[in-house]
């Protein structure tokens, strides 16, 4: 049996007033600290006894 994993990346480059997700505006400053935390999370996943087969990035701006 393995996992999926969906990560929520919360930058936008602007908030449409029509969306529901989670997102906000953020500089440079910001998106590394996401960046930092997502990597000290998938080290701490290596004790997870079930294997993740999938990463799925999500939400705001996917170029961002």
């Amino acid at each position: 049996m393995t996992a999926g994993l969906y990560l929520h990346v919360p930058f936008c480059s602007a908030v449409c007033p029509y969306c529901d997700f989670a997102v906000r505006v953020a500089g440079p400053g910001e998106r590394q600290r996401l960046v930092d935390a997502l990597i000290e999370e998938i080290r701490r996943a290596k004790s997870w006894s079930v294997p993740i087969s999938t990463i799925y990035f999500g939400g705001g701006t996917p170029s961002l």
